[in-house]
């Protein structure tokens, strides 16, 4: 099973434990012991550092994950799923799927539901089947090809249609009009890009499909340091872009 080990100065590590062998696990922080493993209980290590031992949440595992490219984190990729209104047995589709940061956090979403997964990079595609493989999710079905071939790849699955699709690529507005066959009406299409120029494209294609509700937004990211004084911290975390979303309205 994986184990989050939480530090008392907010130091995190997830581990895989194996509760059927008396092995002790091996931290920077010290040995916790094996008797001493519980979900819920805090320990101290050998060095005496303290460690809740807890189960990882989403949250946790995209931000462990191993790097290839960089990844859209969860106060993103949760904010774009909730925009494209995931819930438990929706179908997503996803390109490009990167380090697989977004695709975790819709799996945990739409869980049972499924999200397909896109992406031609096989340097991208093994970091990304790893970090799929040590999140425990069971609903996310990787592709090592391009999105070109998303329909035809779903339709011999027996997937008729899905209830949402999300690009992360380049020149994401040359995509839409072929994927938008297999997103069901009503469903969201949500395109996030990194480059401002690339915003007015998709709105005018999404515009010319007959897509409704448009809309793009900017992403920001400020943190508010609390000290002495409250205040913004001058320096953005993450990383900028921008996120497109609109309505399928029949007829594409």
């Amino acid at each position: 099973m994986r184990l989050l080990l939480l530090g008392e100065d907010g130091y995190s590590r997830i581990v895989n434990y194996d509760d059927t062998e008396d092995k002790d696990i091996h931290t920077n922080k010290g040995v916790v012991r094996h008797e001493d493993i519980r979900v819920g209980r805090i320990v101290k290590t050998s060095k005496g550092y303290r460690f809740l031992i807890t189960r990882p949440s989403v949250r946790d595992i995209v931000q462990n994950i191993k790097g290839g490219a960089k990844p859209i984190y969860e106060y993103h990729s949760g904010m774009f799923g909730a925009m494209m209104g995931l819930q438990p047995g929706k179908t997503v589709l996803e390109s490009g799927t990167g380090s697989a940061g977004s695709t975790l956090v819709f799996a945990s979403m739409c869980y049972p539901g499924k999200v397909y997964s896109f992406e031609r990079e096989e340097r991208f595609y093994e970091v990304a089947r790893k970090n799929v493989v040590a999140s425990g999710l069971d609903n996310i079905v990787l592709f090592n090809e391009d999105v070109s071939g998303a329909v035809d790849a779903l339709n011999g699955r027996g997937v008729d249609s899905v209830d949402a699709i999300f690009l992360d690529l380049q020149d994401p507005e040359n995509r839409i009009e072929d994927l938008s066959r297999i997103l069901a009406n009503g469903g969201f299409f949500g395109v996030y890009t990194p480059v401002f120029d690339s915003v007015t494209p998709v709105w005018r294609e999404f515009e010319r499909l007959g897509y409704v509700g448009i809309r793009a937004i900017a992403l920001t990211n400020q943190r508010v340091i609390v000290k002495k004084y409250t205040r913004f911290d001058q320096e953005q975390f993450g990383f900028p872009g921008f996120f497109v979303i609109a309505r399928k309205f029949g007829g594409v």
